[in-house]
């Protein structure tokens, strides 16, 4: 994330796993003796408004950061941009490097452009439609977002609206490990944030439905709470506990 700080000449609006991170680690380091959970993928905020002009899109941030990622070598897979490492090492490795190297033997970093809005033009002037979402359009009218003290240019989204964000995108998950990482984050949000229970509760009952989140919450598996525990190494009680407690 620091040399990603260091080359990129854009303020850069951090959601996602490595925002939880971020927001959480500090307080459930002190409790619980030991960091929290990173992500493999870097999710990066953009904002758009639907009347730009052409000319406005090809040099918007979007577009200027996106150009200074492909420069430092980052590569596109569908929508998301990704560069390989060496699994022992971490040194970056060229697109030549990484087609003589087993899957095993690399790390790979994917980068997700996300953005708040889609514009009418956008697809015929990029070549893709990205991924979008909507509630990004908050912190941006809002400046929901705040800088971190490592890091001059990252701007890291506000707990109320991540955990919005992640109430969002847990049950869509297809994969298993996705919607665990999912739920770890909730779980994170609620209780080890910088901002306290009742006030991200409160917060985040400005911008979205209690009955839809209580509705969400409803639906975690037994399973799935399990794989929780297992991976924070927190009681099944605890965590229960603290969704039971969101929900009242």
């Amino acid at each position: 994330m620091r040399k990603l700080s260091q080359s990129i000449n854009e303020d850069i609006y951090l959601l996602g796993g490595w925002a939880v991170h971020y927001v959480v680690n500090n307080n459930f380091q002190q409790v619980r003796k030991r960091e929290y959970i990173g992500s493999r993928d870097i999710d990066i905020g953009f904002h758009f408004e639907t009347e730009w002009a052409r000319e406005i899109i090809k040099t918007c941030s979007y577009t200027n950061c996106i150009s200074q990622l492909e420069i430092l070598g980052f590569q596109w897979l569908g929508f998301r941009l990704y560069k390989d490492f060496d699994y022992e090492t971490l040194e970056e490795l060229s697109s030549e490097e990484s087609e003589n190297k087993l899957p095993y033997e690399m790390v790979r970093m994917y980068i997700d452009p996300i953005v708040d809005k889609i514009h009418d033009d956008f697809e015929e002037i990029c070549g893709y439609n990205p991924i979008d979402e909507p509630l990004l359009s908050l912190g941006f009218q809002n400046n929901w977002f705040v800088t971190h003290r490592e890091f001059d240019n990252i701007k890291v989204t506000m707990p109320h609206l991540l955990l919005a964000m992640k109430m969002n995108s847990v049950l869509n998950r297809n994969k298993e490990d996705k919607r665990v990482k999912d739920i770890c984050d909730i779980f994170a949000l609620m209780w080890h944030s910088t901002e306290s229970f009742d006030d991200i509760k409160l917060r985040f009952r400005m911008i979205y439905n209690q009955k839809k989140a209580d509705n969400i919450i409803s639906k975690f598996k037994i399973e799935d709470i399990t794989q929780v525990s297992n991976v924070l190494g927190i009681t099944t009680n605890e965590i229960r506990t603290v969704f039971l407690d969101f929900s009242r």
